[in-house]
């Protein structure tokens, strides 16, 4: 079976090509053949963009200059890590799309759209249909959802009977957040089945193969944080004080203290490496929490106080870990995690998960 594999590949962010990654190795694993279809709308790549003054003001527009010239060489050697990764360990389609329809394209004989926020429209800049499956396709083709996260739930009623009408695009739905099944069900009485974040798909062991090892001699507790990086810095710098480590940051974006944080340049690789070498993590990023749990090392997840907190809550829940998602305003102790009882309760998920995938592509392999 060809299969065709419709998420936020483009997107210069760890989690994003890391699921992707993840998600193809496991259809590949089931058996099929997958493109990742290099679909890149301009939402996507303009992030990639080293500055952007548009709409910006005058007396702001000359600090924001300097900053870029800065950091360039650091955003530069970034995004070549994140270009290198994308091109070397992604399938992708011979063909690239930007913000045209791929209709013509009807060699596929499913389409699995995500993981990742693709039905967030703020993300999107409103309903992309590509990723809600609203594109010709050949007649006998298949289309699922696979882990589709949204994050925002406040629309308005046009943008739900919008969103109904895509949804009936979909021949099976399978989603991340519990939140967002009970969403479809209460809205749209719509059937959908919560699923592992395709990065929990593979072993450890995989992850490992890729990963790259930072050349960081004494231990470490690692803080991953997209925001809130005040109170991340303020807890990890705590917790080492304890244990006698130093405090790496890694940053979602490349800014000004670029310059005295050479981790900022980290590659989808040495991202890896990073998590895996860690005494200790502190995140409040849904892949920052994934890769903890992956690599069973201990943990805290910082509250976030908002919808953004469904994606770590889910999966900390079914994990029996919601201890570990702490307010951003305490100091806690180091602890360590017994992951016995958490890896075989990630086993049955993952499980179920391959099985949500593998029985939705079987007929037409």
């Amino acid at each position: 079976m060809r299969v065709g594999l419709l998420t936020f590949h483009s997107a210069h962010n760890y989690g994003a090509v890391l699921q992707t990654y993840a998600t193809q190795q496991t259809i590949r694993g089931l058996g099929h053949n997958i493109d990742v279809i290099d679909y890149c709308p301009d939402y996507l790549i303009k992030q990639h963009v080293f500055l952007n003054l548009k709409h910006k003001p005058a007396s702001l527009k000359f600090k924001l200059l300097i900053e870029s010239l800065f950091c360039f060489f650091w955003r530069y050697k970034r995004r070549k890590g994140f270009d290198n990764f994308i091109q070397s360990k992604l399938n992708l389609s011979s063909e690239k799309y930007g913000n045209h329809p791929f209709s013509s394209n009807v060699n596929y004989d499913a389409y699995v759209m995500g993981s990742d926020q693709i039905w967030n429209i703020k993300l999107t800049k409103g309903f992309d249909d590509v990723y809600w499956g609203n594109f010709i396709a050949r007649k006998s083709a298949i289309k699922i959802s696979y882990a589709a996260s949204m994050s925002n739930y406040r629309l308005e009623d046009n943008q739900k009977q919008k969103m109904l009408s895509f949804l009936k695009n979909f021949h099976s739905i399978g989603v991340r957040e519990e939140e967002l099944k009970h969403y479809l069900s209460s809205n749209f009485k719509i059937k959908a089945t919560t699923v592992l974040d395709p990065t929990f798909l593979i072993e450890k062991s995989d992850w490992k193969k890729i990963s790259k090892n930072p050349q960081i001699e004494k231990k470490y507790i690692l803080v991953y944080s997209i925001q809130l990086n005040d109170d991340a810095m303020r807890i990890a710098r705590s917790l080492a004080k304890s244990i006698n480590a130093v405090v790496i940051e890694l940053t979602a974006s490349v800014d000004k203290k670029a310059i005295f944080n050479n981790h900022q340049t980290a590659s989808p690789e040495e991202f890896l490496g990073l998590f895996e070498n860690a005494e200790f993590i502190i995140t409040s990023s849904f892949h920052g929490t994934a890769f903890a749990i992956i690599y069973n090392k201990p943990f805290f997840s910082i509250r976030q106080d908002s919808e953004k907190d469904y994606r770590q809550k889910t999966i900390l829940e079914k994990l029996g870990l919601l201890e570990r998602f702490i307010s951003r305003d305490i100091t806690p102790d180091f602890q360590i995690i017994n992951y016995d009882e958490t890896n075989k309760k990630l086993e049955l998920l993952r499980n179920e998960s391959k099985t949500f995938l593998k029985s939705n592509l079987l007929d037409k392999k």
